[in-house]
């Protein structure tokens, strides 16, 4: 391969690496936002989720969580 067609592929998966920890940025975040307004958010009222629907989101939460958090730990920035 030429330099040229080398120096391409890092552009391009460099590219790639920020758009993925972009994406994981905002997974997160919407994460959190979801957590808020299962759990008691600011402002919120109305009635509680029963218990096991609330033990049910705390766990789809975590892992969404710990998933965003290890495609972050694979990104690599050379």
């Amino acid at each position: 391969m030429t330099d040229d067609v080398v120096k391409a592929r890092r552009d391009v998966l460099g590219a790639n690496m920020v758009l993925a920890d972009d994406a994981c940025g905002h997974l997160v975040s919407a994460v959190h936002a979801l957590r808020e307004l299962w759990f008691g958010g600011p402002g919120l009222t109305g009635t509680a989720p029963s218990r096991s629907v609330m033990e049910g989101v705390g766990y789809l939460i975590e892992r969404i969580d710990a998933e965003a958090e290890r495609v972050r730990h694979h990104i690599r920035f050379d």
